[in-house]
């Protein structure tokens, strides 16, 4: 199928339903934009913490932290979570949602503290002399 008919097909749709394969795609975040709300299918959780997102391990593990309307986080083998999922997804319509972490305004701040990072000084801080010198690193000084 084409990027534009799975458009037009999302486009139609009540939610977009995660299969689990592949992991972390960026059809979600499309459906999102589109309206059409995600359903993010955790197949791992903790048992004595059920609601710490730390532990989910999530189809999309960004979109574990947003809840419905937009993003209906449903643990494996829970049929009744699924069908509020359903059922949530016709009832509570929206036309459009970008994450806050996902705005042009946070894309620019995380690339900006990225290229302001000193690598070089952050890396021999962090690594010890032998792990340099296994590399043909002398440890130096760097400017700050």
């Amino acid at each position: 199928m084409s990027d534009k008919d799975l458009l037009g097909e999302v486009a139609k749709a009540s939610i977009f339903v995660g299969l689990w394969d592949p992991r972390d795609m960026v059809q979600p975040y499309v459906a999102l934009c589109m309206g059409v709300p995600y359903l993010n299918p955790i197949s791992t959780h903790d048992p004595e913490h059920p609601d710490d997102r730390r532990a989910w391990v999530a189809q999309n593990t960004a979109l574990k932290w947003v809840d419905a309307p937009y993003v209906y986080n449903v643990f494996k083998q829970d049929e009744a979570a699924f069908q509020d999922a359903l059922r949530g997804s016709v009832e509570n319509t929206f036309d459009s949602y970008i994450p806050p972490s996902m705005t042009m305004i946070a894309v620019r701040a995380r690339w900006a503290k990225f290229l302001d990072t000193n690598w070089l000084a952050k890396a021999e801080f962090e690594s010890p002399p032998a792990e340099l010198e296994r590399f043909g690193l002398a440890r130096q000084t760097v400017p700050k």
